[in-house]
């Protein structure tokens, strides 16, 4: 859905939008990127241990965004963004 839209159902309510590095909408290999760190749920299929992997993996992938956000002042991005080649969040309407 970002792909197609620039937004998820969540940033459509705060009117949000992910734009690609080229200003427009991602790309669809620019949204799997820089949502990859989501198919870490998929471990939790594995059981226990696997959804303990999953949680741990997780927690991990959401400190890091927090970190690299907040130690970005500039451009405000996070290693998912910058992985996925320069995407952005960015405020509409």
């Amino acid at each position: 859905m970002e792909s197609s839209r620039g937004q998820t159902i969540g940033k459509m309510v705060v009117k949000l939008e992910t734009r690609g590095a080229n200003g427009g909408r991602p790309t669809m290999e620019e949204a799997v990127k820089r949502n990859i760190w989501v198919a870490l749920t998929l471990l939790g299929i594995i059981p226990f241990v696997g959804g303990v992997l999953a949680g741990l993996a997780q927690l991990a992938a959401m400190i890091a965004i927090a970190v690299g956000i907040s130690s970005d002042t500039a451009g405000r991005r996070g290693w998912h963004d910058k992985f996925a080649g320069g995407t952005q969040v960015v405020k509409v309407g």
